[in-house]
């Protein structure tokens, strides 16, 4: 079959036309009547609920192959029969006087590709939760994704896709996604969509250190198209990161750095929160042996008070005399005019 993009989906669609007048599609429990003909560039799928209807189709499509110049690949094309929820072989299907096979007789290959565990090839223990690897609030982020993330937000596009669909019949035909038991998709739509509209609610509010406005976002009611398609894709992958923190908050080794023990990279630690974290052996003050809260260290201690430790740092900045390299790298006192 050539592949030609203008003439082919002329075809398509007149294909489509003369198979509604030759036979009826299925009727989806919405009582929508979908079409039997569904293209796709140079592909086709033909449903019906007649093997009599199938055959018709088929041969109307044959006419109209031939009288285009073309012709059909049986031998790459499949076919299959349900009864009653089970599949049968008893009906055969011909294009050109060949015949189609069956699934059965000839399952369809697909192409697998082995991957490794991201923990294998990283040498990382097998203890170590997969929210370390996929987290994207970690201090270590990795420039890969989640599986069952990726699968959230392809659902949650399927979803949109399937309801918003220009297409009056896809719109209207009520197709429910399935996903398993623990997650649904509809319903991670519907609560995205709910934030989303609550956010509108909301406004625009500061994130971090940057002024407010500094990061303007869309408004959900303000978008249509694409871009409402990735707000609540983006919310979706939101949902999923607050689940993941959630979920680490829980674990004492490997959330360590939700809780206060980060504290110890930003050097603000104090003996008293030491001690409650373990790491030391006495919660009292070095200096004056009283409890070393940080409100004590930073200003409360009464040695460091009469020691004049929190005022030494402003009477050096006050002194006459400031200390220079000299050519012979001692250091020498120089009087100032002040």
């Amino acid at each position: 079959m050539y592949h030609f993009s203008d003439p082919l989906c002329a075809g398509h669609e007149y294909a489509g036309e003369v198979s509604e007048v030759e036979c009826r599609g299925p009727l989806t429990k919405s009582g929508t009547r979908q079409p039997p003909i569904r293209a796709y560039m140079d592909d086709l799928t033909v449903t019906t609920t007649s093997v009599p209807g199938c055959r018709w189709i088929l041969q109307g499509l044959e006419r109209l192959i031939t009288w285009a110049r073309m012709d059909f690949k049986p031998v790459k094309s499949r076919s299959l029969v349900l009864r009653k929820g089970k599949v049968t072989d008893k009906f055969r299907f011909f294009l050109g006087g060949v015949r189609i096979p069956s699934v059965s007789d000839k399952p369809v290959k697909s192409l697998e590709e082995g991957h490794s565990a991201p923990a294998g090839w990283l040498g990382l223990p097998r203890s170590l939760s997969s929210i370390a690897l996929y987290g994207r609030k970690t201090k270590v982020q990795l420039p890969f994704n989640s599986l069952s993330e990726e699968f959230k937000v392809t659902r949650a596009r399927e979803v949109l896709s399937y309801r918003d669909s220009t297409d009056n019949k896809v719109a209207a035909a009520g197709i429910e996604v399935r996903t398993g038991r623990k997650w649904r998709a509809q319903e991670a739509v519907d609560q995205a969509e709910a934030r989303l509209r609550h956010s509108v609610l909301v406004g625009t509010v500061a994130v971090g250190r940057a002024g407010l406005g500094n990061k303007p976002r869309p408004l959900y009611n303000q978008v249509q198209g694409k871009e409402r398609l990735h707000l609540v894709q983006d919310e979706v992958r939101a949902e999923a990161e607050e689940a993941h923190t959630s979920q680490m908050v829980g674990m004492r080794q490997q959330g360590a750095w939700m809780r206060w023990e980060q504290a110890l990279d930003r050097k603000i630690t104090c003996p008293s929160n030491l001690f409650c974290w373990g790491l030391a052996e006495t919660p009292a003050c070095p200096l004056c042996q009283r409890r070393g809260s940080l409100e004590h260290i930073l200003s409360c201690c009464p040695k460091a008070l009469g020691e004049g430790r929190y005022r030494w740092r402003h009477d050096q900045a006050g002194e006459k005399g400031e200390r220079c390299p000299s050519q012979g790298g001692s250091w020498q006192q120089q009087e100032t005019g002040s």
